[in-house]
């Protein structure tokens, strides 16, 4: 019993600490400083935070296909995801961007499909379509004060899609050995050696040495955070299984929301908060049920 209930709050505190981010990134956002510029900052300080703990666990093999992975990993996981929701973040609020990116696993799974590595049953197809009239119910005209967002939900929906990409990239590719702290320290030090020439050359380099305001506060606290949130919920995978851990993406969407209206003061029209609704009801259609008591990875923990 209490190996259950130290799982469920673990999974709660990390979900919260995720959700907590959205708002942190809106701040960040609002510096004035790049989407690129923004996405190195961060990717920088995920390599340093993880750094010492992928070292202390043995490092990483330099061999090719490790490198190759970890350079997909840091591209589809990291650079192109955060640029992008970065770029939407200008035209959207913060809880709208949480809703949308719950359609990751929704998204994982059509590709999933797409690339024959499932073959989804009814219900979750009946999942991924309340998840993409979530999406649709946001991009009503009176869902939203500002106008002219639709540009800005499509960038938030391929950042989901990056995501979704790298979820299959990784059940596709993922060296034996390689766990998944190290994988991600080498995602982040390959999304900044992709991204840095990039920014170099367009001028959007962002220097720490400057004066700090809020938001480089935001975005060093955000960096800090996703990184600590991903060791918490790989201990979480190993503890209760991948099936009970994947139940985090219901927790990060819902505070994602709570944390904009606490933080922000954001405000949301009644299309929205049914939109909210339907994209919970399809995570809890898109997720594998959890295993019956004697079967597994959910209730090993127990």
């Amino acid at each position: 019993m209490q190996g259950r209930v130290g799982s469920m709050l673990a999974m709660l505190v990390i979900g919260a600490g995720w959700g907590l981010g959205v708002p942190l990134w809106k701040i960040a956002a609002q510096t004035g400083h790049s989407a690129l510029g923004l996405t190195l900052w961060q990717t920088v300080i995920a390599a340093l935070v993880l750094g010492p703990v992928a070292l202390a666990r043995g490092g990483l093999r330099l061999d090719r296909a490790t490198i190759l992975f970890c350079a997909v990993l840091g591209l589809l996981g990291s650079l192109l995801p955060n640029v992008l929701s970065y770029l939407a973040l200008a035209g959207l609020d913060a809880g709208v961007l949480a809703i949308t990116l719950a359609t990751v696993p929704m998204l994982t799974l059509v590709l999933a499909a797409l690339l024959g590595l499932d073959r989804p049953r009814p219900r979750r197809l009946a999942g991924v379509a309340l998840g993409f009239l979530a999406v649709a119910l946001i991009a009503a005209p009176d869902s939203l004060p500002q106008a002219g967002i639709g540009p800005f939900l499509v960038l938030a929906v391929l950042a989901a899609l990056c995501y979704a990409a790298e979820a299959n990239w990784i059940t596709l590719r993922q060296p034996d050995g390689l766990d998944p702290v190290s994988a991600l320290f080498g995602a982040s030090v390959a999304a900044v050696l992709l991204g840095l020439p990039w920014a170099v050359a367009t001028g959007h380099v962002v220097s720490p040495l400057r004066p700090w305001g809020a938001g480089e506060w935001a975005l060093t606290a955000v960096s800090v955070l996703s990184a600590a949130c991903y060791a918490g919920y790989v201990w979480l995978v190993r503890r209760a299984g991948p099936v009970y851990a994947a139940q985090v993406g219901y927790v990060v969407t819902l505070s994602g929301v709570f944390w904009s209206v606490l933080l922000l003061g954001e405000r949301y029209a009644g299309p929205v908060w049914m939109a909210l609704g339907l994209m919970v009801a399809g995570l809890a259609l898109v997720t594998p049920a959890l295993p019956r008591r004697g079967g597994a990875a959910g209730d090993h923990a127990a």
